[in-house]
């Protein structure tokens, strides 16, 4: 166990990092960590070390759902072959899919994962989740409609505590009609710009394709904070796309409060003077 021994230091420092959201500090960090994992893992200390890295990704979950997905797939290489290893992938994946808005996708996550585990997969995690796996966020459950909840997310979001808007505005998807569309075009929307401003671009990117498939292509304001989650993860085709159909769109005054270079990168491009 003398790898695992080495390794489990440095992976502690990841999450704790992750824990703190110092997401730089913890990708580097992490990264140190996985680099001296041996690959494959031959050992019982080296298999146990890479399996370190699905906790990594539950650290990372709350901050960065892309960097927790990275880790995720690392994870399910290390539990190859093991079903309780897998189950606890698939809750994960789960967390991830519930945090960037994708909700019948989590559902099924979670189901996969308690049809192996149980209700105990839910132990020593975010309450939410269990809550919107039982239903709790349903009117006859939690006392409160969606648009109750929308609009609490609203209030939040307006304070600054954005954090505790997303996790609203997510209820609200889980209680809220189905048929009822321009309610969850708003949500899917209003989460992307609120995990914008946290900083989370792969879950905004991903908030932001889902109010796009709802019927959002003409509204300037999602295809901005696409482009701009795109530009801050480094697609550069993506986000020339989605800039520039925000600016046909509004024109000059969707770029207005906004960070300057992303109208810029289109005048480097020459689509737009």
């Amino acid at each position: 166990m003398e790898t695992l021994d080495q390794l489990t230091p440095l992976a502690e420092k990841a999450m704790a990092l992750y824990r703190e959201g110092d997401v730089e500090a913890a990708r580097s960090a992490g990264e140190e960590f996985w680099d001296r994992v041996p690959q494959p893992p031959q050992t019982d200390g080296e298999r146990l070390a890479a399996q370190l890295s699905l906790i990594i990704a539950r650290r990372a979950v709350p901050v960065s759902t892309g960097d927790a997905t990275r880790w995720l797939e690392r994870a399910r290489e290390a539990y190859a072959g093991s079903t309780g290893g897998q189950a606890q992938c698939d809750f994960v994946a789960g967390t991830i899919a519930f945090e960037e808005g994708r909700l019948p996708e989590a559902r099924a996550f979670f189901d996969k994962a308690v049809a192996v585990t149980g209700p105990k997969a839910f132990d020593e995690e975010d309450p939410k989740y269990k809550a919107f796996f039982d239903g709790a966020a349903s009117p006859a459950a939690g006392g409160s409609s969606a648009q109750e909840l929308a609009e609490q997310g609203e209030e939040a979001c307006d304070a600054g505590n954005f954090a505790k808007a997303v996790t609203l505005w997510q209820q609200a998807l889980a209680a809220a009609d189905p048929a009822d569309e321009d309610l969850a075009f708003w949500l899917h929307a209003s989460i992307g710009d609120a995990q914008f401003q946290l900083g989370d671009y792969s879950a905004a990117y991903a908030s932001e394709q889902e109010a796009l498939k709802i019927g959002g292509t003409g509204n300037p304001f999602v295809w901005l904070r696409l482009g701009q989650s795109a530009f801050e993860l480094g697609n550069a085709k993506q986000a020339t796309d989605a800039l520039l159909s925000a600016y046909m769109l509004e024109g000059d005054e969707i770029f207005e409060d906004e960070d300057p270079k992303y109208r810029e990168s289109l005048v480097q491009q020459g689509l737009i003077s």
